[in-house]
């Protein structure tokens, strides 16, 4: 099926926007993809509805496909993010360093690649990074021995300019660390999809969450505003050691 006219989009009605969804299924587009453009003409007609451009968005009364509330995007597993930090050291401190915060504190891309060597610092005995959150929030990110280890090999003594860098000797972004995943990848046990910048952050969640991390500070440490969010990217909740029977059993079978 292909619509034989294109419409000015103001000019769009209801029906329109429908045959337009009914071709994107045709083209066996996914829900979750159509749900997401249909979000976004949601978003641009009631933004011309309130500028008077138009009288009634036609995305009125629009059934979007309905989609589960949560990432469809897969976490490694403990051994899998073994072997990829590992395979990073091999590439090198810039390599092992951006994929060590990424993986043991859940830092955004985009926080952890704006990041200067003047930002590590510490709080009495713990070592900090001070990061840019989402929004432009300032933030706190405490290091695990590890890590501060990895960070400072990337400063290598240097007091100004970019944390990271590429090959090149320019600020890592998140194209240069895509292809450091792309090429650890190889070396991770168990065959899965392209490993991400966003799953090693959902990897953090789901891992924080199975060492017994309370959720409250995992959002906190995850800088999301919005406690929801966790349930959106956490994973493995159907792991049987996870099951809250096991807690419940002891606790009732241990009372005297």
């Amino acid at each position: 099926m292909v619509l034989q006219r294109t419409v000015a989009p103001l000019d769009a009605r209801r029906a329109h926007i429908e045959l337009w969804q009914r071709e994107l299924e045709h083209r066996d587009y996914a829900a979750r993809t159509i749900a997401l453009r249909l979000t976004a003409l949601a978003s641009f007609y009631s933004y011309c509805e309130n500028e008077n451009l138009i009288s009634r968005s036609p995305m009125l009364r629009v059934r979007r496909p309905r989609v589960e509330r949560r990432s469809p995007r897969t976490s490694l597993s403990r051994g899998q993010l073994h072997d990829l930090l590992a395979a990073a050291r091999e590439l090198g401190p810039h390599a092992h360093g951006i994929l060590c915060l990424l993986a043991f504190n859940g830092l955004r891309i985009s926080e952890a690649t704006r990041l200067d060597v003047d930002a590590l610092d510490y709080d009495g005995l713990f070592p900090i990074l001070h990061i840019t959150r989402k929004g432009g929030r300032p933030g706190v990110a405490v290091l695990a021995r590890p890590t501060e280890a990895a960070i400072i090999a990337c400063a290598d003594g240097r007091s100004s300019g970019p944390l990271f860098l590429t090959r090149s000797g320019t600020r890592a972004g998140q194209r240069s660390t895509q292809r450091i995943l792309d090429r650890c990848a190889h070396h991770l046990r168990g065959h899965r999809t392209r490993i991400t910048p966003h799953v090693l952050r959902h990897t953090w969640t789901t891992l924080a969450i199975d060492a017994g991390v309370p959720h409250d500070q995992v959002q906190h440490d995850g800088g999301w505003a919005d406690p929801r969010m966790l349930a959106y990217y956490t994973h493995n909740r159907d792991n049987a050691l996870r099951s809250a029977t096991h807690s419940v059993a002891a606790y009732v079978l241990s009372a005297s």
